[in-house]
C-alpha cells in the first residue's frame, strides 16, 4: 500500500517538469538572466517555491497514518512520522531530479508524457526485486538496488517499505540497511542539484548559450573586458572605431542552410541611437537576441563594453536592458511587482527602489495602473510595462525591439 504514495507524488513530480520547460520555451528563464539573474539563483529560487507542497505532503501524511497499525503495525506512532519525513525528504530529492530531466526538453508536453515514464520506471525496478524469489519460492538475496540509490524514487521506496513490514517479507527489506537509504535519499537532493546545474549549462536549448562541457575546469577568476585586437580594427577600419562600445565583428546566424544574418559588422558609439530597419525576417530580431545572448550566433563575435557575447554573455547582461517584441510577464504580478522584481535583479538600492520604480511608471503613464495584475492590463499597457521595465535602473546599453507595437498614437509620442 505504501509504494502507492510515489505514485501519488509523480503527479505533483510531472507538474515540476512541464512548469520548468515552459520557462525556457516562453523564453521567461532567459529573460530573467538577461535582468541579471545568475543560473545559481534561478535554479535555487525554482526549488524553494516547490518545498512548500513537499512540506505539505509530508505533514497531511505522517498525521494522517498516525497510530494506523495496519499500515504500521509495529510501533505506528513513530514510524507514521518517519514516514511522513520519509515523504518530504524524497519530494525535496523530486525537485532537482526533475528539473535534470527538463534539460533534456525544449516543449512541455512531451516532457509531461515522456518524464512521466522516466519517473515510473524506478518504482517498476522496485517492485522487480522485492518480488524475486528462488526455486523454492523464498526471497532472494539481492543487494542490486544498492547500484541505483542515486535515483531518489529507489531509497525512497525501500524506506517506506522497511516502515511497513506487512507490505514484503521483512527479510526481503532487511538486506538494505536503513542507514544507507535515508543517507542516500538525503544526499541525492544536492547530488540533482549540482547535475542540474552542470547539464543545464551544457545542454543546447532552443534559447541561450550553451557552455563547453569541461567548464567548470576552467579558471574562475573573473575576466578582464576584452577589446578587439588593432588588427581586427584595421581590417574593419571603414565600420569600427576604437573607442566605441559595441562593436559586431562578422556576427552570423544560420538555422539549418538558412542564413539569417551573415558577416555583420560594425560599430555603435557612446550615447548613440542607433535603429535596424527592414522587411519582416531580415533578422533585425535575430540580431537583437545574439546581442543579449537569447540565440548562439553560428559565427564571429560582438563586444559590449569590451565583454564577447560568446564567452561572457552573463556580464554583457548586466549592462542592458530589454525590451522584447513580444511581452514576456508574469500574469499573477502586479505593475508595481514586476518594477520591483527588475530592481532586486539589478541589485539596486533598496532605499532607491520605491522612487525608481515610481519614475519609471512615470515616463511610461502606468501610474495610476500600478496595482494591476498583468493579466488585466491590455495590450498597450503590457507593452508599456516591457519597456518600464527595460529602461529601470538606467542600463548602459537599453535595447528595443519594436516597443511601440499595440500603442496608441498619444502614447507613442
Amino acid at each position: 500500500m505504501v509504494l502507492v504514495i510515489p505514485g501519488f507524488l509523480q503527479i505533483g513530480q510531472r507538474f515540476i517538469l512541464q512548469q520548468i520547460v515552459d520557462e525556457k520555451r516562453t523564453k521567461m528563464r532567459e529573460t530573467l538572466r538577461i535582468m541579471s539573474l545568475s543560473q545559481f539563483n534561478y535554479a535555487f529560487s525554482f526549488f524553494v517555491t516547490q518545498l512548500f507542497p513537499a512540506i505539505v505532503a509530508g505533514v497531511v501524511l505522517a498525521f494522517g497514518f498516525q497510530g494506523d497499525t495496519k499500515v504500521f503495525p509495529m510501533d505506528p506512532n513513530k514510524n507514521s512520522y518517519l514516514f511522513g519525513l520519509a515523504v518530504f525528504v524524497y519530494s525535496v530529492a523530486s525537485i532537482p531530479f526533475c528539473m535534470s530531466i527538463s534539460t533534456l526538453f525544449n516543449d512541455g508536453r512531451l516532457a509531461n508524457q515522456v518524464g512521466s515514464m522516466l519517473l515510473f520506471l524506478p518504482m517498476l525496478l522496485v517492485l522487480y526485486y522485492l518480488n524475486q524469489t528462488d526455486a523454492d519460492g523464498n526471497p532472494t538475496n539481492n543487494a542490486t538496488l544498492y547500484w541505483f540509490y542515486w535515483i531518489p524514487t529507489i531509497p525512497s521506496a525501500l524506506i517506506f517499505v522497511h516502515l511497513a513490514h506487512n507490505d514484503y517479507n521483512p527479510m526481503k527489506v532487511s538486506q538494505y540497511n536503513e542507514t544507507s537509504m535515508w543517507l542516500a535519499l538525503v544526499g541525492n537532493s544536492f547530488l540533482w542539484f549540482m547535475i542540474y546545474r552542470y547539464l543545464d549549462a551544457i545542454i543546447p536549448s532552443e534559447f541561450g548559450i550553451q557552455k563547453h562541457w569541461l567548464f567548470c575546469l576552467k579558471s574562475s577568476k573573473k575576466l578582464a573586458p576584452v577589446e578587439l585586437t588593432r588588427d581586427d580594427l584595421e581590417k574593419n577600419e571603414n565600420v569600427f572605431s576604437e573607442g566605441d562600445p559595441i562593436k559586431f565583428n562578422k556576427l552570423t546566424k544560420k538555422f539549418g542552410k538558412f542564413t539569417a544574418v551573415k558577416d555583420l559588422q560594425f560599430s555603435i558609439r557612446e550615447g548613440e541611437v542607433f535603429t535596424f530597419l527592414g522587411h519582416n525576417g531580415a533578422g533585425k530580431t535575430t540580431t537583437i537576441y545574439m546581442l543579449t545572448g537569447m540565440l548562439k550566433a553560428s559565427a564571429g563575435d560582438a563586444h559590449v563594453y569590451g565583454f564577447s557575447i560568446n564567452k561572457e554573455a552573463d556580464l554583457v547582461q548586466k549592462n542592458l536592458g530589454l525590451c522584447q517584441q513580444f511581452d514576456i510577464l508574469y500574469e499573477n504580478l502586479t505593475v508595481k511587482e514586476h518594477l520591483e522584481l527588475v530592481c532586486e535583479l539589478k541589485n539596486i538600492d533598496p532605499a532607491n527602489v520605491e522612487q525608481t520604480v515610481k519614475e519609471a511608471m512615470q515616463v511610461v503613464l502606468l501610474t495610476e495602473h500600478s496595482h494591476k495584475l498583468s493579466k488585466e492590463l491590455s495590450g498597450g499597457m503590457k507593452r508599456k510595462l516591457s519597456l518600464a521595465m527595460a529602461i529601470v535602473g538606467n542600463p548602459k546599453l537599453i535595447i528595443l525591439d519594436e516597443p511601440t507595437s499595440g500603442l496608441d498614437v498619444e502614447s507613442r509620442k
